[in-house]
């Protein structure tokens, strides 16, 4: 299926989405409009404009992803569509920029877990531990799985069999 023809059966999930996006931000305030699409996993909201920043970035200029994280499971239960995908919001591209990082801690991890060692990571919120168990599954030789509750649940990699 291509993404276009993904597109096209989402349509009407991804406008509904966008639309209680738009809503909350705009009640909220916040000047940025979102844009959706679906990448064959994920519905991919994408929010940009003069505010959006700051959604995602704190008064110390760290990474916050837990408002759109919030947002994202507020449209999920809105929608209730039991075939939705999960959604994923990415403010001033800020996410991708994230996905990048976790690109490279999952090679770092793989290699560390082919050389014989267990590692636990912490501090990775779900969608993160998720992505990272899908880079992760694509690798020989590697397990993982999450452990733990609340904020203290970790991502556990160790050697494969």
């Amino acid at each position: 299926m291509s993404d276009e023809q993904n597109n096209t059966d989402m349509t009407p999930i991804i406008e509904q989405t966008c639309e209680f996006v738009d809503e909350v931000l705009r009640l909220a305030g916040f000047e940025a409009k979102s844009q959706g699409s679906f990448d064959g996993n994920n519905l991919l909201v994408k929010i940009d404009g003069k505010d959006s920043e700051a959604l995602v970035i704190d008064e110390n200029d760290n990474y916050r992803p837990e408002v759109t994280d919030a947002i994202a499971d507020l449209a999920r239960r809105i929608i209730d569509e039991r075939n939705a995908p999960p959604i994923v919001i990415d403010a001033a591209n800020r996410r991708s920029r994230r996905l990048e990082q976790l690109e490279i801690l999952a090679e770092i991890l793989a290699d560390e877990a082919k050389d014989g060692r267990k590692i636990d990571v912490f501090g990775l919120d779900n969608v993160e531990r998720r992505t990272v168990h899908r880079l992760l599954a694509e690798e020989d030789g590697v397990e993982s799985n999450s452990d733990g509750h609340s904020i203290y649940r970790r991502l556990t990699v160790r050697p494969g069999e």
